[in-house]
């Protein structure tokens, strides 16, 4: 709980930079991950501009909005629930599971039930909840993969999207 309050923190500060556009966080742990340092250690990055990959996703997400009324998550998740078979856990608050097409082997999400852009915008509660979800979900894929080296992002939109319900 501790190390995603200091997350949250973080993506809170970078995101006040007066040039950012656009937040990211990220953890690799190993190098096959891309890890370059033996420490455990997360990265924040606070970018001046929109990086390409941020600014496709949200303009999928605002269409998608647009044409259904949710966001291109809730939908995902929405239908994965619905189907059952890719579902790792679901909380008060959160819903594990393995997507359909999945960009890496063993990738998992965990999604919030209630619309939420970034963890720099999830209260106290949520945060409670979430740290101990993510842990269980780190060891259930740890244990899969046998240890394996991993990534862990948290992805944002560009600020200027953090408010806005898609």
């Amino acid at each position: 709980a501790e190390v995603f309050d200091l997350y949250r923190e973080r993506l809170r500060v970078m995101a006040a930079r007066p040039e950012a556009r656009a937040v990211m966080l990220f953890k690799n742990r190993g190098p096959r991950s891309g890890a370059s340092l033996h420490h455990a250690h997360a990265q924040v990055l606070s970018f001046p501009v929109v990086p390409p990959g941020v600014r496709r996703r949200d303009v999928r997400a605002r269409k998608h909005h647009a044409l259904h009324g949710c966001s291109t998550l809730a939908a995902t998740r929405d239908r994965v629930l619905s189907e059952g078979g890719r579902v790792v856990e679901r909380t008060g608050r959160f819903a594990v599971f393995c997507p359909v097409a999945p960009h890496r082997s063993f990738e998992t999400w965990i999604v919030p039930m209630e619309p939420v852009a970034s963890l720099a915008r999830v209260d106290d509660l949520t945060l409670a909840e979430l740290a101990p979800l993510a842990l269980r979900t780190l060891r259930r894929v740890l244990g899969a993969t046998g240890g394996a080296d991993y990534n862990l992002v948290l992805r944002n939109p560009a600020l200027r999207h953090w408010d806005e319900p898609w």
